[in-house]
C-alpha cells in the first residue's frame, strides 16, 4: 500500500495518496518503525495539499513515535508557525504529571 501511495503522490494524484497512506497505516497501527515513514509522508502529501491541520496531526504522530525525526522536523518548518504549534503540542503529549 505505501508504494502505491508513493506513485500516486508521484503522478500528482494527491487526494488519492493521503487515502492510501491511511489505508497503509490502518492495516497495522502498531508498527511504529513502518508507520514513522508513512505518518512523514502523509504530513508532506498533506502540506501539498495545504491541508494545514491534518499535516501537523501527522507530523506531530511521526514526532511522537521518534523524536528526532529530522525529516519532519523540516517538513514543518516550511510552513509558518508550525514548528512552534507541534513543540507545544509534542511536549504537552510527552509531559509527565
Amino acid at each position: 500500500m505505501w508504494m502505491q501511495a508513493e506513485d500516486n503522490a508521484a503522478k500528482g494524484k494527491l487526494r488519492v495518496s493521503v487515502e492510501d497512506y491511511k489505508t497503509a497505516l490502518a492495516m497495522d497501527p502498531d508498527h511504529t518503525a513502518y508507520n514513522v515513514h508513512l505518518y512523514l509522508e502523509l504530513c508532506k502529501t498533506l502540506v501539498r495539499l495545504g491541508r494545514t491541520k491534518e499535516a501537523i496531526s501527522s507530523c506531530t504522530e511521526a514526532l511522537s513515535i521518534d523524536s528526532e525525526l529530522v525529516d519532519a522536523l523540516t517538513q514543518v518548518t516550511c510552513l509558518p508557525g508550525i514548528t512552534q504549534i507541534i513543540n507545544v503540542k509534542f511536549r504537552m503529549q510527552t509531559q509527565h504529571f
